[in-house]
């Protein structure tokens, strides 16, 4: 088999079983992606809450905090959304380099280890 088929094999199989990676990132809500990147707003807004005189159990705070999660809910939800679609993407495109690169270099084993590869995934 060719040594350049050799050395893209497993990183092309990995990508099919793992796609990017990012997602057990993306799907901690707590201390993932976007909890960080919100983590700063949602502080600055507690000072200046509380600069303003208005005290965690004051309904505004809680309104206004409410509605801050909102946002980053909804953050969340379109980051989870857009992590699947380059999963689905990565892996698609792994399948493809994986069928033309091996089809080319020796048909029976590159269509024997992609469906072992799915069958493992």
């Amino acid at each position: 088999m060719n040594q350049s088929f050799q050395t893209a094999l497993p990183q092309e199989q990995q990508t099919l079983k793992t796609g990017t990676g990012f997602l057990p990132e993306a799907l901690d809500f707590s201390g993932g992606t976007t909890a960080q990147s919100f983590a700063s707003g949602k502080a600055a807004l507690a000072r200046q809450l509380a600069q303003a005189g208005i005290s965690p159990d004051d309904p505004r705070y809680i309104a206004e905090m409410s509605q801050f999660q909102e946002g980053e809910s909804k953050a969340f939800d379109s980051n989870i959304l857009n992590q699947l679609m380059q999963n689905f993407q990565a892996k698609q495109g792994a399948a493809k380099d994986l069928l033309q690169f091996g089809s080319a270099q020796n048909p029976l084993q590159a269509y024997a280890t992609l469906m072992q590869t799915i069958l493992n995934s």
